[in-house]
């Protein structure tokens, strides 16, 4: 994590994609109602916002566990500010 001056600037985890910060629960669902484009998006060479490498590798529960205790932290810390 990056930070300066005690506030948080930013946070970088670069073993994950981007679309693994959302829920697992609407990775799966966008999975689902994507899947039957993905045999194709991956013939064309079509990434599907990452979907594809997700359906491949979900990864949702593991980047929670890696950025929720400094989530939770810094939204205590400037929630009431």
């Amino acid at each position: 994590m990056k930070q300066g001056g005690g506030n948080v600037k930013g946070l970088i985890l670069r073993e994950f994609n981007h679309i693994d910060f959302l829920s697992a629960g609407t990775n799966e669902a966008m999975v689902d109602f994507l899947s039957p484009l993905l045999p194709l998006a991956r013939r064309l060479r079509v990434p599907l916002l990452d979907f594809d490498k997700y359906a491949e590798n979900p990864r949702s529960k593991e980047c929670l566990s890696a950025i929720e205790d400094d989530v939770v932290s810094f939204f205590e810390k400037n929630l009431n500010s």
